[in-house]
């Protein structure tokens, strides 16, 4: 029972859905006396005008984000804490937060303007799993309170208070000491007190703490200084640098747990909560049991000595929220939740209890010894309402705030939102001398929401709380609603500053311009206004909404004919809606255009094209946009290259793909060899458009150049011998070679161009023959010349087969056994003779004093002529075939070929295998396939 009584009583303060938070009353929505009291008394205050500066989602993504607690300090810079299941802040203006480590918990700054100047988590306290639940501003120090796990596998809490420099969000000190496993402990409010210590306030299962305070009686129960029950209210005052002062326990033998927390200007302390637990206040004021809480409400000293307590209740379930001391008299004021119709039923009610759960404030004045209540008023309907925060502000009023169900128990004010269904915030603001309402407001969306925490600012205050409603807050540091769907429904976290002053309606400050933009490409109309925040801006595209069009920008991230239009922004507040003039988008119709330029050298170095003669040099391969339309493609002038000629008429459609290619033309040299025995002669023509150009004569061994010209340089080792020119000259160069050897020499020679990969060979003769005996072939003519001086005895070998005659030269000759000889006395001299044979080709070689006979070394005797065949007959043979007789030598190979047509060229095709032919005429069988009806025959070679 007593379990049941904790979690209860613990779920409800760290604000997941309580007794108090339905998302629709069974009674409806009913005009109850009360309400219509508070309508009168806002009538009567019609005057009152308030506004946010600013409003912001707070969190990120995914999960449930909240916000439990806020500050304001004297220069309107906002101070929020909470939790984070998202792990992160989104912010408009910089980079966004995440958390460290296993920290959830958070505080954060915000400019007067909503600007998000800092955030941090307490990782550096190896906070886990936590939530920060209370924050208070001393003029040195901001301390935020609340509770962490023990491990990330363990639920067990721990009290936690940290210590803050309020500029740049410093870590001055932390506690977390109040805990222990499987215990529940943490800190729901606190507060600063005049001299720089802190009391922070809410329960724990610790018992033995170290106290220093006396406690006091209630009958034979001594309080204070130990745990009770399983869960007792806490208080603890911390001097300004973490140093614990002294401990103070609240509560009897059920659950019990401290909410709120007031310092007087003297430095005694204020602590209301709920309590389930009979018999420990020292006023007689009521009950309370482990099935019905009742409100409390503790005056301690400064020194933590007890001076009286004693419980709100009435019939049904109550509970104390929020508590403020009034620093300029002995007021204090209280709010919470009820659901009791005759709670503080001695007191003085302005009104009546609504049905359901009521939230109520109460103004308190301390007697010293006790206290009374000066007056009570309920607020809310017919449905689930409370009071969460309250707080008193510059001007002296009252202001209060919490969560409703109930809809229609207030008149909305100038300025104010009425309720939105389900679950809403709502801020009110009373006299804080008779109670006496002159504002308020829901805030929210169509979902369920939440206000949480209400604090004074210099020139107003701020709200804060749990949102599960898009599209309804403004002008902070994000705006934009990004919860996923797809994973349920979370929640963000809310903060809103509320100043004095009516609602300015939207105005434009700038408003979209037409635009004309080519197909594809990005667009984007702007629009700016000015008006209370938040401002809501919707697109509309030829006067009608645009889905998704919500933020000041209107983007296409590429525009293409169908989004041709007229759009409009309209922007509204709750003063008004103002609509921009109509923007005109022309989109051009776009085709594309893709040049592919040859070859890769051209490319390389550098081979453009553009369109007109005006665009931009576009690289090889590049595909552009253009907009329908007919062009001239042109080339760049490339050194070396004759650039391709311009493409005139080119035609580019909507929405088609025109691929060209073309070809750059390399300028290149040309060179021609002559060999006149060991001298070379090159001839190189350099056309114009060339830069330079190189020529590379590369010798066999065994040859030398020298005699050389046109400035030929000679490279042993690598056997080259390289030249250089210029364009537009033709240049003769030359060398001449030393041979080691007789011999016939080969060598190559190659043209090279610095815009060209690759080389231009040398045309003409590449062969330079060093040799004493030449030979010369004619037909059956052979010639051998002897070219050096002194005696030469030549033995040519004839190769079986031939028959040499006519043999002619030297001092004498002879043939015998297959060789002719001649004695040669004085050379030069030239020999020669007639060879006779059989038909077919016969390898000569002949030689003279170690010396083999150069040139020519192959004799053909050539065969009867073959007559060609003539086609005689060609008549029908079986089915499918013809008889083909054509006149033929005996033993020569035919082909029989046939085509569709007797003068194509390309079809003849051989319609049977190889005939061999007979003596005088042969007969085939050939198929007949239409079309191929023309045949003839072809000798073959042997």
């Amino acid at each position: 029972m007593f379990h049941m009584s904790l979690t209860g009583l613990v779920d409800s303060f760290i604000f997941r859905r309580s007794a108090f938070s339905v998302q629709r009353s069974a009674f409806g929505v009913r005009r109850s006396a009360f309400a219509f009291a508070f309508c009168l008394a806002l009538r009567a205050h019609a005057q009152e005008h308030l506004s946010t500066a600013w409003s912001t989602y707070v969190g990120h993504d995914s999960d449930n984000d909240a916000v439990h607690a806020a500050a304001v300090d004297s220069a309107t810079n906002s101070f929020l804490a909470g939790r984070l299941g998202s792990l992160g802040l989104h912010n408009n203006g910089g980079d966004d937060f995440w958390c460290s480590g296993y920290a959830t918990g958070f505080i954060l700054k915000a400019s007067p303007d909503g600007a998000l100047l800092w955030a941090r988590d307490l990782d550096a306290c190896d906070a886990i799993n936590d939530r920060l639940l209370a924050l208070a501003l001393s003029p040195a120090r901001l301390f935020a309170a609340g509770y962490t796990e023990g491990s990330p596998s363990d639920t067990d809490t721990y009290a936690l208070i940290a210590a803050l420099d309020p500029a740049d969000g410093a870590l001055l000190w932390a506690d977390t000491s109040i805990g222990h496993e499987a215990g529940t402990n943490g800190f729901n409010a606190v507060a600063a007190a005049p001299d720089g210590s802190v009391y922070a306030v809410g329960h724990t299962t610790l018992s033995n703490q170290t106290c220093n305070v006396p406690g006091y009686t209630v009958g034979a129960t001594r309080y204070g200084t130990n745990l009770i029950g399983g869960l007792d209210a806490l208080v603890v005052k911390y001097a300004a640098d973490g140093a614990v002062l002294w401990r103070h326990y609240l509560g009897g033998v059920n659950a019990d747990a401290a909410r709120a927390v007031a310092v007087a200007p003297d430095g005694a302390v204020y602590i209301a909560g709920e309590t389930r637990s009979p018999d420990w206040t020292s006023l007689a004021s009521g009950t309370a049991s482990a099935t019905n809480a009742a409100g409390f409400l503790v005056k301690l000293t400064a020194a933590g000595a007890h001076v009286w307590s004693a419980l709100l209740t009435g019939n049904g379930h109550d509970a104390v929220h929020a508590l403020r001391a009034d620093p300029a008299s002995a007021a204090l004021f209280l709010g919470g939740a009820t659901a009791s119709a005759d709670f503080l039923a001695a007191a003085p009610h302005l009104n009546s209890h609504a049905g359901a759960t009521d939230g109520f404030v109460a103004r308190v004045t301390d007697t010293n010894t006790a206290f009374r209540v000066d007056w009570c008023r309920f607020v809310g309907g017919s449905a689930a309402d409370q009071l969460n925060a309250l707080d008193l502000l510059s001007d002296g009023r009252l202001a209060a705030g919490g969560t409703t169900a109930s809809g229609g128990w207030f008149t909305p004010s100038p300025g104010s939102q009425p309720f939105q269904g389900v679950q809403d915030g709502f801020a009110a603001l009373f006299n804080a001398t008779n109670g006496a309402p002159s504002w308020a407001t829901c805030l929210g969306g169509a979902n369920a929401d939440q206000l949480a925490a209400l604090a004074r600012a210099p020139h107003g205050f701020i709200t804060a709380g749990t949102t599960f409603s898009p599209d309804w807050v403004g002008g902070g540091f994000w705006d934009e609603w990004t919860k996923d769907p797809d994973y349920g429904p979370f929640s963000f976290g809310f903060a809103a500053l509320w100043q004095p002053g009516a609602p300015i309606a939207p105005a434009f400050t700038a408003e979209p311009a037409d635009r004309t933009v080519q197909e594809g490409a990005s667009v984007t109309f702007s629009a700016a206004a000015t008006g209370t925040a938040p401002l809501f801006y919707r697109w509309q595209r030829n006067g009608a909404p645009l889905a998704g069009a919500t933020a000041t920008n209107l983007t296409f991230t590429a525009a293409y004919a169908d989004d041709g239009a007229t759009y409009a922004c309209t922007v509204s507040n709750l003063a008004g809606t103002a609509t921009s003039r109509a923007a005109l988008l022309t989109v051009i119709p776009m085709g594309t255009l893709t040049v592919t330029l040859t070859p890769a050298d051209a490319v390389a170095r550098g081979a453009r094209w553009r369109l007109d003669g005006v665009s931009p040099w576009l690289p090889s391969g590049t595909a552009t946009n253009l907009p329908a339309g007919s062009y001239t493609v042109g080339f760049n002038a490339l050194a070396g290259w004759l650039a391709p000629a311009p493409l005139a008429g080119v035609e580019v459609a909507h929405a088609a793909t025109l691929a060209l290619q073309a070809a750059y033309t390399p300028i290149l040299p040309e060179a021609d060899r002559a060999v006149a025995g060991t001298n070379v002669t090159l001839t190189v023509r350099a056309p114009a458009g060339l830069v330079s150009w190189s020529l590379t004569e590369t010798l066999p061994p065994g040859l030398t150049p020298f005699a050389i010209t046109g400035g030929g340089v000679w490279n042993g080792t690598a056997r080259t011998l390289t030249f250089s020119g210029a364009e537009a000259v033709t240049n003769t160069l030359a060398y001449s070679v030393a041979c080691a050897t007789s011999g016939l020499y080969t060598v190559t020679g190659t043209l090279a161009v610095p815009h060209v990969s690759g080389t231009v060979p040398v045309a003409g003769i590449s062969t330079i023959l060093n040799a004493k005996l030449v030979r010369a072939i004619s037909g059956t003519n052979v010639v051998i010349t002897v070219l050096a001086a002194g005696a030469w005895p030549v033995t040519e070998i004839i190769p079986a087969g031939l028959t040499p005659s006519a043999i002619t030269g030297g001092a004498f000759n002879s043939y015998d056994d297959g060789q002719v000889f001649w004695y040669v006395a004085a050379g030069p001299a030239v020999l020669s003779y007639t060879a006779s044979g059989e038909p077919g080709s016969y390898a000569l070689s002949g030689y003279s004093n170690a010396e083999p006979i150069f040139g020519d070394s192959v004799l053909v005797i050539p065969g009867a002529e073959v007559p060609p065949p003539d086609i005689l007959a060609f008549a029908p043979a079986a089915p499918g075939l013809f008889t083909l007789t054509f006149t033929s030598v005996v033993d020569q190979a035919y082909a029989v070929l046939t085509n569709a047509a007797p003068g194509g060229s390309n079809g003849w095709a051989a319609c049977i295998a190889p005939v061999a032919g007979a003596a005088g005429t042969t007969q085939v069988q050939v198929p007949a396939a239409p079309p191929r009806l023309f045949y003839r025959v072809q000798t073959l070679a042997p």
